[in-house]
């Protein structure tokens, strides 16, 4: 093994802290992992080179996709396999609490409190078709929380696993002979833990051998490590894990697990050996007996008769443990097993009781009942959740058995119906011990608690296979640890005030659990702080702007804040004021435009301004009087303009008389502008003009009649002489057998007229 250091990097992402523990193939740190920043357990094994290296963390790899599956409080779950150079590093959860190796020398009451809790993640590993085949105190280790919790399972990927499958101080035979590990091996090494712990070292030290191993009985329990006697069932139990023929081990972890808690109960209703009397003449305090210590023959004496029905009950307990399995599968008679256990039978009737084959078959129906009742239970699963609810259900199924075989009908009746009440309280209790599981598993996750929320959806898919909350709760525990590390980060970056940073790593955080509430209330506050932020940056700046007069900038910039804000009322404000400003300019833009062209006496461009003032504002008088006085001007002038263009028509005296009445309404108008003035003058002229007649020579062929509209009939000429007023005149002449002449005429003021011909000259 090369030498490692604390601060060294390997594979690029796990920075040793310190050591942990060394074994014969592998060296653990503590560690930390750069990639989730999270705390890690770091094994790590050299390799002759790195091909043997990359070799062996694919075996490795094997092995942590197959414990992966496990899901129990009580097991190190594997985290990842990486190799750096010739080194083959597995990642871990981290439990640096000690090793089970620290309860050496306590007393028996806790040993055996801790034994369950191994003994229980160990049967669930076997419910899951696995064994850990290297169980020993060091490999028993305490996390943060205090949970016990095993780690190293035996792996097969290891070059020198056949060689030394685990360590003499808890192989069993079968092991040592080679053969692959087994729930039975596992077993025994419970055994030689339990048997470790009691006596302060593990059976056949300290010179212990394979010979020893195959052949030797360990020396019997005495007292623990407090100098208290080791409980009777318990040296029994140890006695019967260490056998070294399989068959004659108990065979199933439940019933290990049912058995301590009978000891345990009867710990816990034991009290504990306290001191009973002053120290004798000579005797030092020290010498008296303490709590931990048995007191003296004379201080705690005990009955005869509790003594033989403590045997009695011890007996009947470890009948439980060993003769259950073959009682379940035979359902025979067995040899009474010495004094049996007292059962609380119902109390008798007060007639006689019924024969012995009465007795007998109502315990048989019980058994049936029983049966039918565990079945339905097993089939729920309720052996791999039911917990002590099951383990309680097969204490008393087990002991009707023995019961029932020692031909005790009445007690075994009473046990079976009581163990299948029990079952049947299962298979009715699943929906609520599913709720129970998944509420368990919410909360851990809630809090952060990785490996109790992955226990408990666990747990709830052992309920319900398949349950589709339990599913995704299970998958998002195994990424809690990543989204808690993820978490930290982004803490860390809104900390540092880099919250563009922050916003993405929380962002990053939804990746791996869409639904992590704190990571989505991180990203809204991160939101609303930015959106306050560009708010106020919008409103400081459109509020400058309106000062400085920048119209356009200033609309822009509140509307912008009041996007970010809908409905404060500081932007509508300020953006009402702008469009009270732009309205009063508009306002004035227009009537100053309006009155503009009102002097330049663009009369019907003046009305149209003053219209659009009054679309912004219907009661401004202002523009309403404008707006008359330009609409009158502009009809004034409309009609001016006109009879300037009809002056041809001015030789019809109506046509005059109504050009005079349009000068005389326009000689009223004061003041005049020089527009208005100079239409007066212009139309004037002309109609001063049309007066003065012109001389007119007309040509015709004396034949042709010829007749000038509104003039008069001239008849046949050849030359004449005729004076009109200047304008428009029609001539027509006419002559029999010949198509009539129709011509017209404009005689111009002020000057001659060309010489006008009007002859027929077209024949019919």
């Amino acid at each position: 093994m090369p030498q490692l250091a604390a601060g060294e990097l390997l594979a690029g992402r796990f920075k040793l802290r310190q050591p942990l523990g060394r074994g014969g193939s592998a060296e653990v740190w503590a560690a930390t992992d750069s990639n989730t920043g999270s705390e890690i357990a770091l094994r790590i094994l050299v390799a002759p080179d790195e091909a043997a290296a990359a070799a062996l963390v694919l075996g490795l790899q094997d092995d942590a996709d197959r414990l992966s599956r496990l899901v129990h409080p009580g097991i190190v779950r594997p985290l990842a396999v990486v190799a750096d150079g010739s080194l083959a590093c597995v990642a871990l959860e981290l439990a640096a609490g000690g090793s089970l190796a620290d309860l050496r020398g306590a007393s028996y009451r806790r040993i055996v409190s801790v034994i369950r809790d191994v003994a229980d993640a160990l049967q669930y590993v076997h419910a899951q078709g696995l064994t850990h085949g290297d169980l020993k105190a060091g490999n028993v280790l305490r996390d943060a929380q205090g949970r016990w919790r095993l780690t190293d399972f035996r792996s097969a990927a290891l070059p020198d696993s056949a060689a030394a499958p685990v360590s003499l101080s808890s192989v069993s035979p079968q092991q040592l002979a080679g053969s692959p590990p087994t729930a039975a091996d596992d077993i025994y090494s419970l055994g030689a833990l339990l048997y470790d712990l009691l006596a302060g070292h593990p059976p056949f030290h300290p010179g212990i051998t394979a010979a020893r191993i195959e052949s030797e009985v360990p020396a019997r329990l005495g007292v623990d490590g407090q100098g208290q006697a080791v409980p009777e069932a318990l040296t029994r139990l140890v006695a019967a894990l260490l056998e070294k023929t399989p068959a004659r081990r108990p065979g199933s972890l439940g019933s290990i697990r049912a058995l301590l808690a009978e000891i345990a109960a009867d710990a816990a209703r034991s009290p504990r050996p306290v001191e009973t009397a002053s120290p004798l003449p000579g005797q030092s305090a020290s010498a008296t007996p303490s709590a931990d210590r048995p007191a003296s023959r004379q201080g705690t004496r005990v009955p005869v008769l509790v003594v033989i029905g403590f045997v009695a009950l011890l007996a009947g307990v470890l009948a439980v443990v060993f003769w259950l399995p073959r009682v379940v599968t035979e359902r025979g008679p067995l040899p009474a097993p010495g004094p049996r256990p007292p059962v609380a039978a119902p109390a008798a009737p007060a007639t006689a009781a019924p024969p012995a084959t009465d007795q007998r078959a109502l315990a048989s129906a019980a058994l049936a009942e029983r049966v039918r009742a565990e079945e339905a239970a097993q089939a729920a699963g309720a052996d791999r959740w039911g917990g002590a609810g099951w383990l309680e259900a097969r204490r008393l199924a087990a002991l009707g058995d023995t019961q029932f075989s020692g031909r005790d009908f009445p007690g075994a009746a009473a046990n079976f119906t009581a163990a299948a009440g029990l079952f049947d309280e299962l298979v009715t209790g699943a929906p609520a011990a599913l709720a129970a599981a998944l509420k368990a598993g919410q909360e851990a996750y809630a809090l952060g608690d990785q490996p109790a929320a992955i226990a408990a959806f666990g747990q709830a898919l052992l309920i319900r296979p398949g349950e589709p909350s339990a599913t995704r709760g299970l998958a998002r525990s195994q990424q809690l640890d990543k989204v808690l590390a993820a978490m930290a980060e982004a803490a860390a970056r809104e900390t540092a005030g880099d919250q563009a940073a922050a916003r993405a790593a929380y962002t990053r955080v939804l990746g791996l659990d869409t639904d992590w509430a704190p990571a989505r209330a991180a990203i809204a506050r991160l939101d609303a702080s930015r959106s306050a932020s560009e708010f106020e940056r919008a409103m400081a700046q459109g509020l400058a702007a309106v000062a400085a007069g920048r119209t356009a900038e200033a609309r822009s910039a509140l509307n912008r804040a009041l996007a970010l804000r809908p409905g404060d009322a500081g932007a509508r404000s300020g953006l009402e004021q702008l469009d009270g400003d732009e309205r009063r300019g508009r306002l004035n833009a227009l009537q100053a435009e309006a009155q503009r062209l009102a002097a330049a006496e663009r009369w019907s461009e003046a009305s149209d301004q003053y219209s659009a003032l009054l679309a912004l504002d219907n009661t401004l008088a202002v523009a309403k009087a404008g707006r008359k006085a330009a609409e009158e001007r502009a009809e004034l002038n409309r009609q001016l303009e006109g009879q300037l263009a009809s002056g041809e028509r001015f030789n019809d005296d109506a046509v005059v008389a109504v050009a005079r009445g349009v000068i005389t309404e326009a000689e009223a108008v004061k003041p005049k502008g020089p527009v208005l003035s100079g239409q007066i003058t212009r139309l004037t002229a002309l109609i001063a003009a049309a007066a003065q007649p012109v001389t007119v020579q007309l040509q015709s062929d004396n034949l042709t009649s010829v007749v000038i509209y509104k003039v008069g009939d001239l008849g046949t000429f050849t030359t004449r002489t005729v004076d009109l007023r200047p304008g428009v005149y029609v001539i027509v002449g006419t002559r029999d057998g010949y198509r009539d002449v129709r011509r017209r005429v404009v005689i111009p003021a002020g000057g001659s007229a060309e010489p006008i011909t009007v002859r027929c000259e077209e024949a019919i």
